[in-house]
């Protein structure tokens, strides 16, 4: 494992990042996952994003052409510090 990702991984084994309070915000969708999947699934749309939202250069949308969210988003929604590669959060969208 390449330390970025250990780096994100090790986070969310802490209840940070991408999966820090995803349970206890309200009228949201979390991954269809279990365990740690859901960096698995955020690791491999990183893989497969293109360019950033034209209005949000820290934001991707990337169509993963499944069902990934508990309310079938088959999208991720990844947030980064914009020009960097620092995950802020993912979520289906």
């Amino acid at each position: 494992m390449a330390d970025e990702e250990f780096h994100r991984w090790a986070e969310a084994q802490e209840g940070k990042g991408i999966i820090a309070g995803a349970a206890t915000k309200p009228k949201h969708s979390v991954f269809n996952t279990q365990d740690d999947n859901a960096l698995a699934l955020v690791d491999e749309a990183w893989a497969m994003r293109g360019a950033p939202d034209p209005k949000d250069p820290g934001a991707y949308v990337v169509d993963m052409g499944r069902p990934i969210g508990t309310s079938g988003e088959t999208s991720i929604r990844i947030i980064v510090k914009p020009g960097t590669t620092e995950v802020i959060t993912a979520y289906p969208y």
